[in-house]
């Protein structure tokens, strides 16, 4: 049998090469072993060699590679050949939305990630929550989300976001005068700044 190799992988292109050994062989002087396979950018022979080595951090994703051994004693006699079927499994691919800010009054802020099923991570997170209130202001914070799918396949995303308190009222503009609650209607526009300013998008009501 081909051991040391296992059916199923995930991707990884920063794994390390593995040796495809034979079991229940005990190679004498003047056999050989017969690797032989389609798949020669992840697999490397040795001419009559008894091992192999698997490439892994070439294997592709969603790909499906195999090799076949035969062996060959001192006089000549070869054995039936022995085949090994090896998957790469896709990462998961993953998303979720994430403000670039938020205010500190937000107070509470559910996350949710594609795929469902997975944790996320980070400064004022708990329990797949964003916390502003538990969170530092005005620095970059990374959330992080982090999914295992149903082949142990694994990923995380990050993104990062901000948290601001606002320091001082909405103000109009044309007087620097603080924002009234109520106005009588009439055709004008009212330019208002907020502190901090942040960026240029503002919740309206």
């Amino acid at each position: 049998l081909i051991t040391n190799l296992d059916t199923a992988y995930c991707f990884d292109n920063n794994a390390i090469d593995i040796s495809v050994k034979i079991n229940g062989v005990t190679p004498v002087t003047g056999s050989k072993g017969h690797f032989r396979t389609d798949s020669t950018s992840v697999f490397s022979i040795t001419q009559d060699s008894h091992t192999a080595l698997f490439k892994r951090s070439s294997a592709l994703a969603d790909k499906i590679y195999s090799i076949r051994y035969l062996y060959e004693s001192e006089y000549g006699c070869k054995s039936d050949s022995v085949v090994k079927t090896v998957d790469i499994n896709p990462l998961p691919v993953l998303s979720f939305n994430l403000k670039t800010n938020y205010n500190y009054n937000d107070i509470t802020v559910p996350l949710t990630g594609t795929p469902s099923g997975g944790i996320f991570q980070g400064e004022g997170v708990i329990n797949n929550t964003f916390y502003t209130q538990e969170a530092r202001l005005k620095v970059d914070l990374g959330i992080t989300y982090s999914y295992t799918d149903l082949n142990l396949c694994s990923s995380e995303l990050t993104k990062v976001t901000k948290v601001y308190l606002a320091n001082d009222k909405i103000k109009d503009m044309a007087d620097n005068t603080d924002l009234k609650d109520i106005y009588c209607y009439e055709q004008r526009i009212i330019n208002i700044s907020c502190t901090p300013n942040v960026d240029s998008t503002k919740d309206e009501t």
